[in-house]
């Protein structure tokens, strides 16, 4: 049986959570080239800086997957009605050699940690924050309440945007902010409006999973407007803020008109 994804950053969030080659795309429209975008807006447009990013990248879902593995493979045994995203001969696999598994992820991490400090003036704010991924989702896994929103906060957070620290300390704190709402806060709202957190206004604003499209739409026009406001207004706005915006909101009005009406756009980009 080929269980080699457990091994393999990225390979994992593809087997589990994307499953096709569509939603792979659109989580590489969506997260992968803004992400690069912002930390090349950090550093330079240059090949090297894509590859560290692209490294970054690798390095944060190496230790994020750990926590999907965690949630699919242990967190299940707790719950009355999980979400099963591995099959009776996966978790038997995962049973047999989880050792194998997290100790080979770990080493990962090392090796990429090494390999960073030795290419990188101060990756050490990005290396805190990914492996704070660890410990953040050994308490996300084991409550489900409200604390869980809270927690989501810093692992979308940390997902999204740490990786611009890795060009610390020649960094823009203007375009780390903007990054924050970019995609982190429009996430975090979705989230808040999921019934299980019971926040009434922000089911009403976000309008439940049917209309999750068009407050993305709707999220981005205004996010857009306020970011062209501030470039007016403020000099250390960085423009390029606007053009990543902007393109969310091609995407998002993409998704719109071209994605079924039932809700199910809500899957593509989580």
């Amino acid at each position: 049986m080929n269980c080699l994804f457990f091994y393999f950053p990225i390979f994992y969030l593809y087997h589990t959570r994307q499953k096709s080659f569509k939603k792979f795309l659109s989580w590489g429209m969506v997260y992968l080239i803004p992400v690069c975008v912002l930390a090349m807006m950090q550093s330079s447009f240059s090949i090297a800086s894509m590859l560290i990013s692209l490294l970054g990248v690798v390095m944060i879902y190496n230790f994020y997957e750990i926590g999907y593995i965690q949630n699919d493979a242990e967190t299940i045994k707790k719950e009355s009605d999980p979400s099963l995203r591995l099959n009776t001969m996966e978790l038997s696999y995962y049973e047999m050699h989880k050792i194998s598994i997290y100790g080979t992820r770990l080493i990962l991490g090392g090796i990429l940690s090494y390999v960073l400090m030795r290419i990188l003036p101060q990756p050490q704010f990005f290396l805190i924050c990914v492996f704070s991924l660890l410990l953040i989702y050994q308490i996300y896994n084991r409550i489900r309440n409200l604390c869980n929103l809270f927690l989501h906060i810093f692992l979308i957070s940390i997902r999204f945007c740490s990786v611009q620290l890795l060009f610390f300390p020649d960094i823009s704190w203007a375009v780390l902010i903007g990054a924050f709402f970019i995609y982190p806060f429009a996430n975090i709202l979705e989230r808040a409006s999921f019934p299980k957190y019971k926040i009434g206004f922000m089911q009403y604003l976000v309008g439940g999973k049917s209309k999750i499209a068009s407050f993305r739409v709707k999220y981005y026009v205004i996010m857009l407007s306020i970011a062209i406001i501030l470039a007016f207004i403020m000099p250390v706005f960085d423009v390029r803020l606007c053009a990543l915006l902007a393109y969310y909101l091609v995407i998002r009005l993409l998704f719109l008109f071209f994605v079924p009406k039932d809700g199910s756009t809500f899957i593509y980009f989580k």
